[in-house]
């Protein structure tokens, strides 16, 4: 599949020559008269597909004429990607890295919210940062592709929910006559809270 040359002799008493096959990059000589070697060049062939062309080798006068048959091998992807474990965010945002290691160049699709440093490579390896930014109050979820070819490696991502602290307190003060025994205030907040007496002598 990576293509290179063949060489083949033609045996001939007269002159003859060569149609040139689609797969062939570039005959050595594609005319001659008598006995000549030959060298044909292929390009790479890029496809997962083998290939296959025939070439005809026929003398001046059309009499005779032989087939050259020609085949090549289809290209194999190799795509690895480590790590290739799920990936979790931070709810606050945070970065994570993978690296992509291929011999052909490879795309990627990803959700819209994860932000990868790049989104496509070329044939080696490859470190790719992914980051992802603070989150609203959902979850999120999705899925990273990394693809070549026919070959493709998939990393789910998540991101779970983030709210900012907050707390109010409704009423944020009272004021207590005599006779009251004891006062109802509301509080709202995130996370959990606690209470704290910070004066003496008074029971909450």
């Amino acid at each position: 599949s990576t293509g290179g040359t063949a060489t083949f002799t033609v045996y001939s008493n007269t002159s003859w020559t060569i149609t040139s096959p689609a797969l062939v990059h570039s005959y050595s000589t594609s005319a001659g008269t008598g006995d000549t070697e030959v060298t044909v060049v292929l390009a790479p062939n890029p496809d997962e597909v083998a290939k296959i062309d025939t070439g005809i080798v026929k003398d001046t006068y059309n009499i005779n004429q032989l087939y050259l048959t020609i085949v090549q091998e289809s290209f194999i992807v190799e795509l690895s990607v480590e790590p290739d474990d799920d990936i979790t965010f931070d709810n606050t945002g945070s970065s994570t890295y993978v690296v992509v290691d291929c011999n052909t160049d490879w795309d990627m699709e990803y959700p819209s919210w994860v932000t990868p440093s790049v989104i496509s490579g070329t044939s080696g390896t490859t470190t790719v940062t992914f980051t992802a930014g603070e989150n609203g109050p959902n979850d999120r979820s999705g899925t990273v592709i990394i693809y070549a070819g026919s070959k493709s490696v998939e990393i789910n991502v998540f991101q779970p929910f983030y709210i900012p602290p907050y707390i109010t307190v409704t009423p944020s003060a009272w004021t207590f006559n005599y006779t009251e025994a004891g006062k109802t205030f509301i509080v709202d907040s995130y996370p959990e809270w606690t209470g704290e007496i910070v004066s003496t002598g008074e029971t909450v």
